[in-house]
């Protein structure tokens, strides 16, 4: 019975998320002996949905949105390491976000030595063609990975393009920008401090902004890491 729900549940929201002008045929429908649903309708992205049925619940088997970016090769790291940080010293990871059809949702990770705060900045400017090349990498890595569609300037000056890269220590400038998220970190030398936070501190952020990232050290004798995570989402824009 519990098997018999589930299929039904399936069915329902495979009807609902079909291709315009498709529809999943009812007979195409088995339970395999490996307890998968096998369903044979067709996806947005042309292949056929498989369901896992846990085995002894005989519940529907699901990973978080985030998990599922990962996947579909569209989820992204960006990082940088700084051993030798004074007081007030930084690190900053920038980008330009693409058009107004896709959104960047990101979230940021950090490692401390001695103590610091992180800052995300909305509409910051930078100098043209500042800073260093900071390298991207997909977190999908089976086949050959598709690139980001976060912009830089370094490499293209004075226009943006995208080289799966951001730009470390650009110098931006924050006047009459937006600090979206202030994450405050204490503690003493050589005990390390670390911090992260990905779905609760998720920021979908602007099409066609820039953005710094910047982590300051709060005193001498530092080291940290700053790391972007994010995935790249297609949306509908009317």
């Amino acid at each position: 019975m519990n098997k018999i729900l589930a299929l039904l549940l399936v069915l329902s929201l495979l009807l609902s998320g079909c291709v315009a002008g498709t529809v999943a045929d009812p007979a195409h429908v088995d339970l395999a002996s490996d307890d998968r649903v096998i369903i044979q309708g067709q996806t947005n992205e042309g292949n056929d949905r498989v369901p896992l049925v846990d085995t002894i619940s005989n519940a529907l088997v699901d990973v978080s949105i985030t998990h599922s970016q990962v996947h579909t090769e569209i989820s992204f790291l960006s990082y940088f390491v700084d051993e030798t940080l004074a007081a007030g010293d930084n690190i900053t990871l920038a980008f330009k976000t693409p058009g107004r059809d896709i959104r960047i949702h990101l979230f940021v990770q950090f490692v401390t030595l001695v103590g610091g705060d992180i800052q995300v900045w909305e509409d910051v400017t930078w100098s043209t063609g500042g800073g260093t090349l900071n390298p991207i990498s997909n977190r999908f890595r089976e086949t050959t990975t598709r690139p980001s569609v976060l912009l830089e300037d370094l490499t293209a000056t004075p226009s943006f393009t995208t080289t799966d890269n951001t730009l470390m220590n650009p110098g931006i400038n924050t006047t009459g920008a937006t600090s979206l998220h202030h994450i405050y970190t204490w503690g003493a030398k050589n005990k390390l401090l670390a911090g992260s936070a990905r779905d609760t501190e998720e920021i979908v952020l602007k099409p066609n902004t820039l953005y710094g990232v910047t982590f300051t050290s709060g005193a001498d004798a530092n080291k940290a890491q700053l790391i972007l995570n994010w995935y790249e989402l297609t949306v509908v824009v009317e």
